[in-house]
C-alpha cells in the first residue's frame, strides 16, 4: 500500500486509542494487514538487470510514489485542518507503527548488507506478496477505496 494509506490509518487508529504503545503496536499491525489486501506498488522486473539498475529502478519508483504520496497526504492535512481535527501525540505514534516497516524496507537501500534489515525485508515482502498479483488499474483501485474508507471514517 502506499505510504499514505499507512499514515491515514495511523491517523485513524490514534483517534480510536487512547495509549500510545498500543496505538503504536495496532499501527505496525495494521501495517501488515493492509499490506495483505491484494494492490500492486508497480512492481520491477528483475529478470536481466544488474543490481545497480535495480537499486536505481527502485529509486525512481520510490521517487514516483512519493510525489503521489506526497498528493495525498496534502490533501489529509487540509481534510484534518477543515474539520479542525487534532494531530495528537497519541496518532503521531500509531502514524509512526503504520509506516515503520516501509521506512525499514527503505532503510535496506542504504544498508544493503545488514542482516537484520534483510531479515525483516524478507518477512515483510513475504507478507506484502502474498496474494495473488493484481493489475496495475485494479491495483490502484484498491488502494484507493482503501484511502477513501480511511478518511471517511477519521472524519
Amino acid at each position: 500500500m502506499y505510504f499514505s494509506i499507512h499514515v491515514t490509518t495511523g491517523v485513524m487508529i490514534g483517534q480510536a486509542i487512547a495509549n500510545p504503545i498500543i496505538a503504536f503496536v495496532v499501527g505496525l499491525f495494521s501495517h501488515f494487514a493492509l499490506d495483505l489486501i491484494p494492490h500492486r506498488d508497480g512492481d520491477i522486473p528483475t529478470n536481466g538487470h544488474s543490481i545497480t539498475d535495480l537499486r536505481q529502478q527502485h529509486l525512481k519508483k520510490m521517487l514516483q510514489m512519493l510525489l503521489i504520496d506526497a498528493t495525498v497526504l496534502t490533501g489529509l492535512v487540509v481534510v484534518l485542518i477543515v474539520t479542525k481535527t487534532a494531530f495528537s501525540p497519541i496518532m503521531l505514534w500509531a502514524v509512526v507503527g503504520a509506516v515503520l516497516p516501509d521506512l525499514l524496507q527503505l532503510a535496506l537501500l542504504f544498508k544493503p548488507t545488514n542482516q537484520p534489515l534483510q531479515k525483516f525485508n524478507r518477512l515483510h515482502n513475504a507478507l506484502h506478496y502474498s496474494a495473488n498479483p493484481v493489475s496495475i488499474a485494479t491495483g490502484h483501485l484498491t488502494q484507493a477505496l482503501a484511502a477513501g474508507i480511511m478518511i471517511y471514517l477519521i472524519l
